[in-house]
């Protein structure tokens, strides 16, 4: 498996261990990942809202993408 940003491939991730499918565990570890994950954004990223508000990155369920650099 590999990571791919804009048109780069991270180097292969060898995955080690793994949640069933259904597991009670799965979305709390999802969430909690992505909470870190998020949280390691570059806050200068995105765009001013009112001039009160830096919006960097949205998070749906099953997409998460983050605005370009102002």
């Amino acid at each position: 498996m590999r990571l791919k940003v804009e048109k780069s491939f991270s180097e292969p991730i060898s995955v080690r261990r793994d949640v069933k499918q259904g597991d009670p565990l799965s979305p709390l570890l999802f969430n909690y990942v992505m909470d870190w994950v998020l949280s390691e954004l570059d806050p200068q990223l995105g765009v001013s809202l009112e001039d009160k508000w830096n919006l960097n990155h949205l998070a749906f369920a099953d997409d998460v993408s983050h605005s370009l650099p102002k």
